[in-house]
């Protein structure tokens, strides 16, 4: 349903539970940077040819909040980058904002159940992605320990990826959104609103 109550219906639940769990409750933000430094560590234990990847607490206060150090090196050189990225925006809001959406989707709770699981391994694909382009543009670097020798245009490309996904907060809220269309709505629920929408007829 689609109508104007459905929609404000929506919007009021999504709000309510994305409130909930964006909150900053105690002991919450420990646990999610644990949770993304242990998702890195497990997914790039290793990076290609010779590089090495570990995740670690952020040894000092960065500005921006980063809490984690993504720290890469390579065979012969112990450590030739130091990343600080933050858990909260690459991480944790994602996911809290796709459980959110499906949360509040006017579905029965079977569908929700089901939409939540695959939405929720989704979402940490997405998290992986965005490591994996961190991680590329920083080993395909024009330095002598690079592991990746790519073309410039190649180079560029990882690049304008990296600002997409990482630098511009953009992607941490839009992706969920398209999560949640592609795990809660099925052919039916559009065949519905679009042959409602065609007649004339409210959808909600």
């Amino acid at each position: 349903m689609t109508g104007p109550r459905a929609i404000i219906g929506f919007a009021v639940r999504f709000g309510l539970c994305y409130g909930l769990l964006a909150a900053p409750w105690p002991g919450l933000q420990k646990a999610y940077s644990a949770g993304f430094r242990i998702l890195g560590g497990a997914v790039f234990r290793g990076f290609g040819p010779g590089g090495h990847v570990e995740f670690l607490p952020a040894a000092i206060a960065y500005e921006g909040g980063a809490d984690t150090e993504i720290v890469t090196g390579a065979d012969g050189v112990p450590v030739v980058g130091v990343n600080p990225v933050g858990s909260r925006l690459m991480f944790y809001l994602p996911l809290a904002e796709t459980a959110a959406l499906i949360l509040a989707a006017n579905v029965s709770w079977r569908r929700r159940g089901i939409a939540l699981g695959s939405g929720l391994l989704l979402a940490l694909g997405f998290v992986v992605l965005r490591l994996w382009v961190v991680l590329m543009v920083w080993f395909s670097d024009e330095r002598p320990w690079a592991i990746y020798q790519i073309q410039p245009w190649a180079r560029a490309l990882l690049s304008h990826a990296d600002e997409v996904l990482n630098t511009a907060p953009t992607a941490t809220f839009l992706v969920p959104v398209l999560i949640w269309i592609v795990v809660v709505f099925r052919r039916e629920d559009w065949d519905r609103i679009i042959g409602a929408r065609a007649a004339g007829q409210p959808t909600g």
